[in-house]
């Protein structure tokens, strides 16, 4: 009798150190499931991404910190990084133009250009609505229900369920704080913020350049100077990349300060936050210019 328990112990023994045994070589030697690869071509897309996915998937730009977004030009290591996306991003083409022969000869079952997509887009001054074309605002991430809209696509072309960017609360939260500027004028390097004051409310900034970040003719500075004598902006609001030099010479000549914005979310870490935390960050920029 006493042989048989020894036996039977003997045996559960063995069989307990088996069991542990393949779980250790599962956990040492066993690969996790392949991420999704998401690529997109500019850091505000990724931004959008990165919250949408909650960690599911892997999050890249072809951006470098060097580029503004719409200088965003293909290199060898660029290509190699598109062919192994699962799922490709793309603002539109009228927006990062000089990746549209790459698009063009590839396949696009795996792109989506969010300029397509079914969002809000600002009225133009003539009261139409700004088609997506190089001549108008495609800056689309800076109403936070737009870029929801992106992130519901990219969940359902993951098949992951679908997470709200920004609740209402945080929405209404921040239309409370921004009413106190509603009659309020800036004055913008870019011409990149429609969204933003359309979403909210606001005034239209002036702009020094246009839309796609490109300075405009003689004619248009005059105007712009003349408009800024007659209704003084708080600040002009000067981005990362661009050069100063304008905003210098129109501070000193109408004696408003140069406050720093990021429309761009340079500085943001891509995460399951990341979106929330870009846009609170770019309120505060904003905010500062009436300070």
């Amino acid at each position: 009798m006493l042989l048989d328990v020894f036996k039977k112990n003997y045996f559960l023994r063995a069989l307990l150190f088996f069991c542990l045994s393949l779980n250790y070589a599962y956990h040492a030697f066993g690969e996790e499931p392949k991420k999704p690869l998401i690529v997109t071509t500019i850091k505000p897309l990724s931004i959008i991404a990165a919250a949408a996915v909650q960690g599911k998937a892997k999050v890249e730009y072809l951006q470098s910190g060097a580029q503004t977004t719409h200088d965003v030009y293909l290199a060898p290591s660029s290509i190699r990084i598109l062919s192994s996306a699962d799922l490709v991003i793309r603002v539109s083409p009228d927006f990062e133009n000089h990746l549209n022969k790459y698009f063009e000869s590839s396949d696009q079952s795996d792109l989506i250009t969010a300029a397509d997509l079914n969002m809000k887009w600002p009225m133009t001054r003539h009261g139409a609505k700004s088609f997506h074309t190089h001549t108008h605002d495609l800056h689309f991430w800076l109403d936070p229900d737009n870029a929801s809209v992106l992130a519901t696509e990219i969940s359902e072309r993951l098949n992951l369920d679908a997470v709200a960017l920004m609740s209402e609360g945080q929405k209404s939260i921040y239309r409370k704080r921004l009413t106190k500027y509603r009659e309020r004028l800036s004055l913008a390097q870019h011409d990149a913020y429609s969204h933003f004051t359309n979403a909210f409310e606001l005034r239209p900034f002036l702009t020094i350049r246009d839309s796609a970040g490109q300075t405009r003719g003689v004619a248009s500075h005059y105007k712009i100077r003349e408009k800024a004598k007659l209704d003084s902006p708080a600040c002009i609001l000067v981005e990362p990349n661009y050069h100063k030099k304008e905003a210098t010479i129109l501070s000193a000549e109408l004696g408003v300060p140069i406050r720093m914005i990021d429309p761009e979310g340079r500085s943001v870490a891509l995460g399951p936050n990341a979106y929330t935390d870009f846009f609170k960050a770019f309120v505060m920029q904003y905010e500062s210019c009436f300070s």
